[in-house]
């Protein structure tokens, strides 16, 4: 889908409960065409109630990343974590991850909602070959996972919370982001750091 020259308007809908929020699908196609020096398509992957996310391809169909928009009612400094967590997770391991290209967590932006853009991980998802996967396959990759779980276990920190960077660049725990149990003890809950294996 190649947005056209219009400002295309999506909505973020709520269940109802709220007036839907909107942003510029046509800015967000600027931005993208700007980022990527060349002319680029957005075909829609996939769609919650707080994110869109876009496929990023040339004319010839090579993907070049993808673009996740955060709805505006989508809780505050989530999606500033989520970058922090994507680096810190890529600086910190050998994990194959996404790189984030840019973000910009300002919703007033000309696209009007925060938005990463992303690398595209290369493969295919095993859930859609899942069926039809050897069983040595699948025990691969469950073994692939739990290698990569087991990496990010031994990444641990003395508060419970979410990754930010602090004014200097560092990584630091604050508070958690969206769960109501813990609001309470948001940064403040210790817990033992775990011995590397």
């Amino acid at each position: 889908l190649a947005v056209a020259k219009d400002d295309t308007v999506l909505t973020f809908s709520y269940d109802g409960e709220a007036d839907p929020d909107t942003f510029s699908l046509n800015q967000l196609w600027v931005l993208v065409n700007s980022h990527f020096g060349k002319a680029c398509n957005l075909k829609k992957l996939v769609e919650g109630s707080y994110h869109k996310v876009y496929d990023v391809h040339q004319e010839d169909g090579t993907s070049l990343g993808v673009v996740h928009v955060a709805a505006p009612a989508f809780l505050k400094d989530k999606l500033k974590s989520e970058v922090v967590t994507f680096k810190y997770l890529a600086s910190q391991t050998q994990i194959p991850i996404s790189q984030v290209y840019t973000w910009n967590l300002d919703a007033s932006n000309p696209v009007g909602a925060e938005y990463m853009f992303m690398q595209t991980v290369p493969g295919i998802s095993a859930n859609a070959k899942w069926d039809t996967l050897l069983m040595s396959v699948k025990e691969h990759v469950v073994s692939q996972v739990a290698e990569y779980l087991k990496v990010m276990f031994v990444l641990c920190f003395n508060h419970t919370g979410a990754l930010y960077l602090s004014p200097e660049d560092d990584v630091h725990v604050g508070p958690i982001i969206g769960i109501p149990f813990y609001h309470a003890a948001d940064g403040i809950i210790c817990v033992p750091k775990a011995e590397a294996p």
